[in-house]
């Protein structure tokens, strides 16, 4: 693909609170077989710089913590994505056949975090009637919205790491591949705001095809 100049984060050490496999010199091995629910980071190795509030936020207790550096000594190259512009990957998303455009329903509402503060939530839905059953109850509100799905050539790339449908993350789930196919990031990275409470955290994404060049120790 073309490259694209976007923001990136240097990140010499990251954590992964969970399984991973290892290679005899403590590199990190590529995830095989298919996955059944996908994550945040679809077929990326999940890493924060927050390993005891993540454990919190995902209910990891139990799993080990690993440390994971570049084996070169460099620091790791994430892309930014809450500051990228996603139209140009967007464009040649849409040049392989890979997403069209849907009308979805949208149900918007908010609970009550803490003590007299709010925390807006929203999910994407197929039918009015689905959207309609989130908000029941709530103070919520439901609208039609235009979103990007996947064809079938992109729904097969996901079959080939996770089973269902891919859903409204189609354009994020092929964006992700479009910055791994450059080679020249070692993955993504969500500067979120860090508030267990609410479960969120910053966190990062390293891609399959560079987990090879991070060692992990157990910490």
């Amino acid at each position: 693909m073309s490259q694209h100049r976007v923001a990136t984060f240097r990140k010499k050490t990251v954590f992964h609170v969970g399984d991973l496999d290892l290679g005899a010199h403590g590199e990190v091995l590529p995830l095989s077989g298919r996955r059944g629910r996908e994550s945040q980071e679809f077929t990326g190795l999940s890493v924060s710089e927050y390993p005891e509030e993540w454990t919190r936020i995902a209910r990891l207790g139990g799993f080990a913590t690993y440390e994971l550096r570049r084996r070169d000594g460099k620091s790791g190259r994430f892309v930014d994505m809450l500051r990228l512009k996603p139209e140009p990957l967007l464009a040649e998303a849409i040049e392989r056949g890979w997403l069209k455009k849907q009308v979805m329903w949208k149900a918007s509402w908010e609970e009550e975090v803490n003590w007299d503060e709010w925390e807006q939530y929203e999910s994407l839905h197929e039918t009015e009637e689905e959207a309609l059953q989130q908000v029941e109850g709530l103070d919520g509100d439901v609208v039609a919205r235009e979103v990007w799905v996947a064809t079938a050539p992109l729904q097969k790339i996901y079959a080939g790491s996770f089973s269902g449908e891919l859903g409204p993350k189609a354009s994020e789930f092929a964006v992700l591949l479009l910055l791994e196919e450059t080679g020249s990031y070692d993955g993504a990275w969500w500067e979120e705001e860090l508030r267990p409470e609410i479960l969120s955290a910053p966190r990062g994404s390293i891609f399959q095809s560079k987990v090879a060049e991070w060692t992990a120790e157990a910490v």
